[in-house]
């Protein structure tokens, strides 16, 4: 008698653990899907007319841009792409090869560098209206560290390859934008600037000056020479 009470007290036990297992596993379904109910709608594609104001806007404030007609910055706004994010996602991984520039329209982003030891460096912290991706519209090259979302984020996406045969058929216009990128690109591999954030670097660039120096000029300013 003693061995059947037990039995059926192991029993219940074994049913009451099951029971609260389930009951938890149904509460955090239950909040996941709150939680997905309560992302924003994605709503990804061509952006609407005051969206294109903004974007515009935006992109005329990089000095490589303004170098250019305002037909060829029209098709540059042409080029935009609403992509949604949700915390957490990667937007540029390192490594990949996507060749595109992204403008953080709302939420914040971190820029990391993914280290040999597995670790992540955080390099820089970006809130809204900040551009990254510069180097991919100069031409296609391996991500030099991870971008990902801080926070539910709108970003708007302008492809590289289109940008690039923009600059192609602006001529002179495009070959001066062309330089302030690879003027970008040289600051950035320098240990000295790696870790300034897009918009530091750009008012670096724009309170800085290119210069060609002729073999035996006396240089009385502070150069850093790219060839």
């Amino acid at each position: 008698l003693l061995a059947s009470v037990l039995v059926i007290y192991g029993f219940l036990f074994i049913l009451a653990v099951i029971s609260a297992t389930l009951a938890t596993a149904g509460a955090m379904l239950i909040h996941l899907r709150r939680r997905e109910r309560s992302r924003p709608p994605r709503r990804d594609g061509a952006l609407e007319p005051t969206e294109r104001e903004s974007a515009r806007e935006r992109l005329l404030s990089l000095p490589l841009v303004r170098e250019l007609a305002p037909a060829q910055v029209e098709e540059a706004v042409d080029g935009f792409r609403r992509i949604h994010y949700h915390a957490g996602d990667l937007i540029i991984r390192q490594g990949d090869k996507d060749g595109a520039l992204f403008l953080l329209v709302e939420g914040q982003a971190i820029v990391e560098r993914l280290e040999v030891s597995g670790l992540r460096r955080p390099l820089a912290r970006l809130e809204a209206g900040s551009f990254f991706g510069e180097a991919a519209l100069l031409r296609v090259s391996p991500r030099s560290a991870n971008v990902r979302a801080a926070s539910d984020a709108v970003l708007y996406r302008l492809d590289g390859e289109g940008f690039r045969a923009l600059l192609e058929r602006a001529g002179a216009q495009g070959e001066r934008a062309r330089a302030w990128i690879e003027s970008t690109i040289f600051l950035q591999r320098l240990p000295i600037f790696r870790a300034l954030d897009p918009q530091s670097m750009q008012r670096l660039l724009e309170s800085a000056g290119r210069r060609q120096v002729e073999a035996g000029e006396v240089i009385d300013a502070t150069f850093l020479s790219a060839r």
